[in-house]
């Protein structure tokens, strides 16, 4: 397990002060896990304010914790090591029912997959990708699963017209069109974003996907419903507080709603189709 650096760790106790609390469950950490879309010093400055946020919240510690790969995390979800994790839609479809998680919030703007390639790439069009090699974040990724669909409606069929190379990230995806070893990348919005903030660098859309729910907050069924509540209840006002605001302008979200289980069924839906089609992606393997 990666745990958050253990000077972040320190600096998310030292500011929580947990004067007065109960010597039982109100010390009882609730672990915090975050599926690794970004770079682990990346999602430390981004979940270590969060967790000391919902900390304070609910008056008892919030650890923070991610793993270096998708599947890993998916591994800790299919253990139920987590009590409070943050789920992309396709890792939540396919893992949280039946392993004791459901969705409670999610960021009220939907997600889609984005193909980029450099400004200078004779790349203008998805199907000018056929011949070519198409990077793409882990296998599990959603919007690699979003990609995948796009490409198959679009007559595209992946290991036959065009080559995938699936990485270890976002950033890493990224950086195959930078060195020239794949003619684009799918992402998201958010990595794109962070990463032309950080680079100067301005990457061009040539494709996006359809939308589906955004990465969702779910909570293990053993938590206690009141921790729940106060927990739905602070992420949902952020948008109402000064530190609130500060945590959704870092992750360039708006606002956080209500959400329920039952609207990952499109996304579930969609999962369907391609493990009709393709079983090994689905599940982040790759064919013997």
């Amino acid at each position: 397990m990666h745990p958050a650096r253990p000077a972040l760790a320190l600096l998310a106790l030292l500011c929580l002060g947990w004067h007065g609390m109960s010597q039982a469950n109100d010390e009882v950490p609730l672990l915090f896990g975050v599926f690794p879309f970004l770079p682990p010093t990346q999602l430390e400055t981004l979940f270590v304010p969060v967790a000391i946020d919902l900390s304070r919240t609910i008056r008892r510690p919030v650890q923070f914790r991610t793993r270096p790969s998708f599947a890993e995390f998916d591994d800790e979800v299919a253990r139920q090591t987590y009590d409070l994790v943050f789920m992309q839609p396709f890792s939540y479809a396919r893992l949280a029912r039946q392993n004791g998680y459901e969705s409670f919030v999610r960021s009220a703007t939907p997600i889609n997959a984005v193909f980029v390639t450099t400004e200078d790439s004779p790349v203008k069009t998805i199907d000018d990708l056929r011949g070519r090699v198409l990077a793409t974040p882990p296998a599990s990724a959603a919007v690699t699963l979003l990609g995948l669909q796009l490409l198959l409606e679009n007559h595209l069929q992946p290991g036959k017209d065009i080559r995938l190379d699936n990485r270890n990230s976002h950033f890493s995806c990224i950086r195959r069109i930078r060195i020239g070893k794949a003619a684009a990348c799918v992402t998201a919005k958010h990595p794109l974003g962070v990463f032309e903030q950080k680079s100067g660098i301005h990457l061009r859309t040539i494709a996006e996907s359809e939308t589906i729910p955004a990465s969702t907050y779910a909570i293990h069924r053993r938590v206690d419903p009141v921790l729940r509540d106060k927990l739905a209840q602070r992420i949902i006002g952020w948008k109402d507080n000064e530190e609130g605001q500060k945590i959704l302008k870092d992750f360039r979200h708006s606002y956080y709603i209500p959400s329920r289980d039952s609207d990952y069924d499109p996304v579930r839906n969609i999962l369907d189709k391609l493990n009709r089609i393709m079983p090994h992606e689905t599940r982040g393997e790759r064919p013997e």
